[in-house]
């Protein structure tokens, strides 16, 4: 259940991690919120709650971030930005998802097996469509866009998804512009956005994968 305070209110607990985040990964928090709320039907009353948490954290970060003129950007990994869209907006998510399971379509997006899990369902891999689409399943609840999903199928990293992708869609293989210096320890993928919702308040319920530089 939600926890509430010693005044008997609820708290939002995802304020303060959405300070933390980049005006990339809270304008794509909103969106895919959005969509997961509507096309949710597998999630508990307590799993909405905490999405719509999140959505009101970003939301209200942005607005924060806009008033006073500052601005957070997005991590490239060493990646022209340009390139990075260019290549994830350059095939639908459908299409790319629809190489490695069966899809089919239900209402405005598609449903599938989740190869994420054993499950017994054929229905818990939803697929919302288009260039800007995301995946997710309400099996196992792991969910992302087109490049956590290269990443997670192929079990590859970011630099190598980027390039399987711009492969698949016929565009010239990216390089990085600067080398990387060592790393430190895991770094946060902010261009493959990948989320989880927790039925605890206490955890973030979009979760961000960590991986090491590549």
């Amino acid at each position: 259940m939600i926890s509430q305070n010693t005044h008997g209110g609820t708290t939002n607990p995802f304020r303060a991690q959405a300070r933390l985040e980049t005006d990339d990964w809270l304008r794509a928090t909103i969106h895919q919120v959005d969509w997961l709320l509507t096309d949710g039907d597998d999630l508990s009353d307590d799993d909405r709650q905490l999405l719509r948490w999140e959505k009101e954290a970003a939301e209200a970060e942005l607005a924060r971030r806009w008033a006073r003129g500052i601005s957070y950007p997005a991590c490239d990994f060493g990646f022209e930005r340009e390139t990075i869209e260019r290549i994830k907006t350059a095939w639908p998510i459908e299409a790319v998802i629809g190489l490695d399971v069966p899809l089919r379509p239900v209402g405005r997006g598609y449903r599938g097996k989740c190869p994420f899990h054993d499950g017994k369902s054929d229905n818990s891999l939803s697929v919302k469509p288009g260039v800007d689409g995301a995946f997710y399943c309400f099996g196992c609840r792991f969910g992302g866009d087109v490049l956590a999903w290269i990443m997670a199928f192929h079990r590859c990293e970011f630099s190598e998804a980027l390039r399987r992708l711009a492969h698949m869609a016929g565009l010239p293989i990216p390089m990085r512009r600067r080398p990387q210096p060592p790393s430190k320890g895991p770094v946060r993928e902010v261009d493959a956005y990948v989320w989880q919702p927790k039925r605890k308040p206490s955890r973030r319920g979009l979760r961000v994968r960590e991986v090491g530089r590549v």
